[in-house]
């Protein structure tokens, strides 16, 4: 009786845990749509939406662990690098559910829309591969196209995964 019991609570407690993470997740999604659409927070660099998915995501140059552990997505160039006619854009974040959890529902050919809240581009997914953690060639910039590349930590952070992917065109310039 009493392993009935407490098997009943243990499954009313997951049950109670997994609505709770929803709820806050559709919380945080409701926020950041407020956000992007109401301008109303200056103090974000840009946002990115994973179109697929219907998922928002939030974009902050700044302090490497103060940003990250906010749960935003990290930029770690130069704003200016968005209206650049060449580069490599790059966006870390943390492997949670706030962030690149998602990130490998993405595949080949499925769009991520990124903005400086100034000017709006889609990017069209070309590649996910995983990397090891010292191997920062990621990161180089290229100098004859724009490309966007996303990286977050997985397997106990010694190996980085990455989503990279190409401009397909400007959706917008405000």
């Amino acid at each position: 009786m009493l392993r009935k019991i407490t098997s009943i609570l243990l499954i009313s407690l997951s049950i109670f845990i997994l609505l709770y993470n929803e709820k806050c997740i559709k919380n945080r999604q409701d926020a950041v749509q407020e956000i992007i659409e109401n301008k109303i927070n200056p103090k974000y660099d840009g946002f990115m939406i994973f179109s697929k998915l219907n998922y928002k995501l939030l974009i902050k140059k700044g302090d490497y662990n103060g940003v990250l552990d906010s749960n935003l997505v990290l930029m770690i160039n130069d704003r200016n690098v968005f209206n650049n006619e060449f580069g490599n854009i790059i966006l870390a974040g943390h492997n949670n559910k706030y962030v690149f959890s998602k990130l490998y529902k993405l595949y080949k050919n499925d769009e991520i829309i990124i903005s400086d809240f100034e000017n709006t581009y889609s990017y069209i997914v070309e590649k996910r591969m995983y990397i090891n953690i010292k191997d920062r060639s990621i990161l180089d910039n290229v100098y004859d196209r724009k490309i966007l590349t996303l990286i977050t930590c997985t397997n106990n952070n010694q190996i980085r995964y990455v989503v990279r992917a190409r401009l397909n065109h400007i959706i917008s310039h405000n």
